[in-house]
């Protein structure tokens, strides 16, 4: 066998397959018999070892479009789903996963809680401090809500503007009250730093609980009502729906 022939072999010999191998073994009898066609053997098996390289380099190729494919996809999926400024359920996907909360609490019979924040005088904000003060405020505000103790179950989103929403599965009006209380102090101490100068922001919030016959509207709309309560009442606090 020639020596161009077995580096050939060695280079391609941890993606050989059965075929090739057998016909490995044939150039190998033919060379100790001294068969006069282990010239054309040995070329055949050349040729078949270079297709089956290239095969493989393909192969490779595929793997790697597949998984940059699936990334692009997951990427694409969680666009679809994030707000992007705050990185935070955008409202749609926000109301899907409220659906299906729904859906559990009517089928086993839990209860679950919503709450509704917004922000006090943002507009002020953006007017004195400008529109990148106001986007950092919005961000500083869904850090504060995920450290205020949420659990892996509870999930929020931005319903638009400084408007946000989260939801307490398992949890009656009495937690989530808890719990949106527990958001507004944490809020109003978090200081916020913008080129250079710091501003604080506060929040007031609703709360309502689901109710047998409810419909996704209704809910928000008694803890959207009971937010207004809240403004209405002298800002930063949070109140509980009729």
């Amino acid at each position: 066998m020639t020596e161009e022939l077995r580096h050939t072999e060695r280079i391609s010999e941890p993606r050989e397959d059965e075929e090739l191998k057998e016909m490995r073994d044939l150039v190998e009898r033919a060379a100790n018999t001294a068969n006069p066609l282990t010239p054309d053997i040995e070329r055949l098996v050349k040729n078949h070892t270079k297709l089956l390289r290239r095969f493989n380099k393909i192969v490779s190729l595929s793997d790697s479009y597949q998984s940059q494919l699936r990334d692009f996809n997951l990427r694409l999926e969680l666009m679809a789903h994030t707000d992007p400024l705050t990185g935070i359920n955008n409202r749609g996907y926000f109301m899907e996963l409220l659906g299906m909360e729904m859906e559990r609490a009517k089928r086993y019979g839990r209860p679950f809680s919503v709450l509704v924040l917004d922000l006090d005088h943002f507009k002020s904000v953006n007017d004195t401090r400008g529109h990148a003060a106001g986007d950092e405020a919005l961000r500083s505000l869904c850090q504060v809500i995920k450290g205020s103790g949420l659990r892996n179950s509870d999930f929020i989103g931005r319903l638009g503007g400084e408007e946000f929403a989260v939801a307490f599965p398992e949890t009656d009006c009495n937690g989530a009250m808890g719990a949106a209380e527990k958001v507004r102090m944490n809020l109003e101490k978090s200081e916020i730093l913008h080129n250079g100068s710091a501003f604080f922001i506060t929040a007031s919030i609703g709360v309502s609980e689901y109710r047998v016959g409810d419909t996704l509207e209704m809910v928000l709309n008694r803890a959207d009502q009971a937010m207004y309560q809240a403004k209405a009442s002298g800002r930063n606090r949070v109140c509980l729906s009729e």
